[in-house]
């Protein structure tokens, strides 16, 4: 599994995203909780209850903050 760090214009962590072999991510917050995922095979971003968000990988939108 690889993991990216996220970070904002003034180099504070706001996320991470773990992708794994297959393609499918899973977004956390900087408390390492998640946030929502991304299904690679059925090209769907969706949050973390797994309500269906946005088609494609649309996994930045789940850090933003108000």
């Amino acid at each position: 599994m690889k993991r990216e760090t996220l970070r904002d214009a003034s180099f504070n962590i706001i996320g991470y995203v773990e992708t794994d072999d297959r393609g499918n991510k899973t977004v956390r917050d900087p408390s390492f909780q998640t946030k929502g995922f991304y299904s690679k095979g059925s090209d769907v971003t969706q949050d973390s209850s797994f309500k269906n968000l946005a088609w494609g990988d649309q996994t930045r939108i789940l850090l933003k903050g108000p």
